[in-house]
């Protein structure tokens, strides 16, 4: 196969925030326009630092007072300048180039394929990576919620590892591969509300080797933050049901056990 000399960048890290919002309509020219003082309240950075674009969810109409409102469902993004251009210096100088930058969530969805759904189901894609878990939730390919959570990953646990063990990093995240999650541990759930089968009510872990115990504890977090985001996202949405499909991807989403 042919390299190709063009290719895009997908980036997710704690220097891009993405927002869903609800915003009043307005045309599309002038929206994109507005955007920079619709955002402003949401970020801490200066506007003229970022670069800034979103993504229309869905336009929906209210009644108040016998008037109607149309609003805009958006997810926007915003990302620092100086972080993004740093991704792309790299790249030019690896002798390619920089056609399209996008958020890591949106990049997973066009890498997964997602046949037409029913509007009322959506599909759930996990990346647990080593420093970042992103979460999108999509109905047939158009994203409907975005959620990355910086600072959680695998490289957690090979820290923690380490730290308390006295282990060096290589030998922690060997040991943590080689064990990975013990089958001992089972979780108890209440009737069915939540998208995992019930909501959690305990975990009980079986006597194990303390790091086993640790790699335990430390995934089980994580995946606690995964459950309580898919659930959240379908009880705000009120027009998705279900997930009919959760697709785990990423280095962290390889540790046995784990799906």
């Amino acid at each position: 196969h042919k390299f190709v000399k063009q290719v895009a960048l997908g980036l997710s890290n704690g220097e891009v925030v993405v927002r869903m919002v609800n915003l009043e309509w307005m045309e599309p020219a002038d929206f994109k326009k507005a955007l920079p003082y619709y955002v402003a309240d949401y970020v801490s950075d200066p506007v003229d630092e970022l670069y800034l674009d979103y993504h229309q969810v869905s336009e929906t109409v209210t009644e108040e007072d016998g008037k109607q409102h149309r609003w805009n469902t958006i997810l926007f993004v915003a990302a620092k300048r100086k972080m993004v251009e740093s991704f792309v210096d790299a790249v030019q100088a690896a002798n390619l180039m920089p056609v399209k930058v996008n958020i890591t969530p949106f990049a997973l969805i066009a890498a997964t394929p997602h046949p037409d759904l029913n509007p009322e189901t959506a599909e759930a894609i996990i990346d647990m990576g080593a420093d970042m878990i992103n979460v999108v939730c999509h109905q047939g390919g158009q994203p409907v919620y975005v959620r990355t959570i910086p600072g959680a990953g695998g490289n957690n646990v090979t820290r923690d590892l380490a730290q308390h063990f006295g282990w060096d990093w290589d030998d922690a995240e060997a040991r943590k591969i080689a064990l990975g999650l013990s089958s001992t541990v089972t979780t108890e759930t209440t009737s069915d509300q939540s998208v995992f089968g019930g909501n959690p009510v305990g975990v009980h872990i079986a006597p194990e080797t303390p790091e086993q115990v640790m790699i335990n504890q430390r995934m089980g977090m994580l995946v606690q933050e995964v459950r309580s985001t898919l659930d959240f996202f379908l009880n705000s949405n009120k027009l998705v049901e279900a997930l009919t499909k959760v697709t785990l991807t990423g280095g962290g989403a390889a540790m046995n056990g784990l799906a």
